[in-house]
């Protein structure tokens, strides 16, 4: 270790001060004369217009000047909330916060809120009506009473347009706790029921859609979203609506998952919201792979008849686009199969069936319906049970390559409605069946081999609905399948179980009653009556 020199420091004179001092402005002068200055620090981005926004949300911000963030914040004192026995602050994010920060022409909005389960619809309604994404709502303090919910939203605009939305959310949570000073204590669909025993027929008249029923609790898979990342979406995916009805016909409840558009949101919550249903969480559907998706759950309580129709009128919000118009419908320039225009069945069709619960089989009849074509309907679906696939077929036209159109409409069937053509028959326990559902809403292509019926191929959540003519046209060559409903929606599949040539026909399933109003086959292979 050196020791401190005992000397006095020697005084420098005030010339050699003023030299140090400017050293270092000659130095940069000298690296500017060199061409290596430094670039000179770009200029503070442009603030939100924080006069206009405090106006708009009627107070001021807190100004974070390192990022040229204003953050406007509402503290929630004005609810007592606990977790685990102990008061939660509002440092520990129970409070509202909305931050806004300058982008460009406009301005990115972001906000993080801490709200309880009577507030979540009107707030979210306010929000997504206005314009924002409202990417999560979450449960916050897990247990805590009353239970907290943490909501996040994001949205890019004018000071205007992402202040108004904010300000209409807020003073919707401030009506409801005008209306009621204090939430809910807990949620109450936490709570413990007895067993249940909810009517099933007359949801399923409302819903026009068989239900899944066990332990006396009634499930309904609804069309949701037609696409996912720009192919075909389904319910089996679980991008639909699936709503569950327990309890009892008087007091029941109903718990709903719901794949949305974020602009179907305002629509649906604000309707249910007015007939008292609760957000029970909110989050992203399918991120990554389609960012626009929202997943919903929604509950309620009350009498099974009042939740389903709040349910149904909700659904008719977002009303399916229409059929496309059946008057558009031109027959294949093809033989057409069946023999209608002589007002009854060619000779060699044959019901028969696969898995038959008995030896009646269904009857079949042609009619002619208010002077327009001939058509064959179905009269009777014959002995059944919920395995049973009805058939109408013959021999006769040999079908191996080519293609058939078969036009259908689905009448009646409370199991099962629709159906569509078989073609490759070897038996009534062999062949490919192609068909359309209204009441699954779904399009599909299976192969039955002895019996055992195993799909190829899907799509689901389509918008035609029961009582409606619909097309379908196969085409087969070599293993590859090629199946379109209504000119719009493709199957496109390989399969190589049968190779030869077979029969044709139609199919049904259980109590399906379809109507035909034609068969027609485009191949050399055609013959017979």
């Amino acid at each position: 270790m050196i020791a401190p020199s005992s000397r006095a420091p020697r005084r420098r004179p005030v010339f050699w001060s003023l030299r140090l001092a400017l050293a270092p402005v000659a130095a940069l002068g000298l690296v500017a004369a060199l061409g290596l200055a430094p670039p000179p620090a770009s200029a503070p981005a442009d603030w939100p217009d924080e006069a206009r926004l405090t106006e708009l949300l009627g107070k001021g911000p807190l100004r974070i000047e390192a990022e040229q963030v204003l953050h406007f914040y509402w503290w929630r004192h004005e609810v007592p909330m606990t977790w685990q026995d102990r008061p939660v602050e509002v440092f520990e994010g129970k409070a509202l916060r909305f931050s806004v920060r300058k982008d460009g022409d406009e301005c990115l909005g972001a906000g993080r809120w801490l709200v309880f389960a009577d507030e979540v619809l009107p707030t979210v309604g306010a929000l997504a009506g206005g314009g924002y994404r409202v990417t999560s709502c979450v449960p916050r303090f897990a247990g805590s009473t009353p239970q907290g919910f943490e909501l996040r939203f994001v949205g890019r605009g004018s000071e205007e347009e992402l202040a108004g939305p904010v300000a209409l959310a807020h003073a919707r949570l401030d009506a409801v706790r005008a209306r009621t000073a204090l939430p809910p204590a807990n949620v109450w669909t936490s709570e413990s029921y007895g067993p249940s025993d909810v009517s099933v027929a007359p949801l399923e008249r409302l819903f026009g859609s068989k239900a899944e029923v066990k332990d006396g609790v009634p499930l309904f898979r609804l069309p949701g979203p037609a696409r996912l990342a720009g192919g075909p979406a389904g319910l089996r995916l679980g991008f639909a609506v699936f709503a569950a009805f327990a309890g009892t016909d008087a007091q029941g409840r109903a718990r709903v998952d719901w794949t949305l558009r974020p602009e179907e949101l305002p629509t649906v919550l604000g309707e249910l919201g007015r007939r008292g249903w609760l957000l029970e969480s909110l989050c992203a559907a399918a991120p990554g792979l389609d960012d626009d998706l929202t997943q919903v759950s929604l509950v309620a309580r009350g009498p099974v008849a009042e939740l389903a129709r709040a349910l149904h009128d909700a659904l008719g919000e977002l009303a399916l686009p229409p059929l496309p118009a059946e008057a558009a419908f031109r027959a294949p320039d093809a033989p057409e199969v069946l023999g209608l225009e002589r007002g009854a069945l060619a000779a060699r069709w044959t019901p028969d069936a696969t898995w038959p619960a008995g030896p009646a089989r269904a009857r079949w009849s042609v009619v002619d319906e208010a002077r327009a074509e001939p058509v064959a309907a179905m009269t009777d679906p014959g002995d059944w049970d919920s395995k049973t696939f009805n058939l109408l077929w013959s021999r006769a036209p040999r079908f191996r390559d080519g293609a058939l159109t078969l036009r259908m409409r689905a009448d009646r069937g409370r199991i099962d409605q629709g159906g569509g053509p078989i073609w490759r028959v070897q038996d009534a326990d062999n062949y490919y069946v192609c068909r359309f559902n209204p009441l699954e809403q779904d399009f599909r292509v299976y192969r039955v081999k002895d019996g055992v019926r195993v799909q190829i191929q899907a799509v689901g959540s389509l918008p035609f609905r029961s009582g409606e003519w619909f097309t379908i046209r196969v085409e087969h060559v070599g293993d590859r399948i090629t199946c379109t409903l209504n000119d719009s929606v493709v199957l496109r599949v390989r399969d190589e179980t049968f190779p030869d040539a077979g029969g044709v026909g139609v199919w049904s399933k259980a109590d399906s009653q379809p109507s035909v109003g034609g068969l027609w086959l485009e191949t050399a292979g055609v013959g017979g009556d």
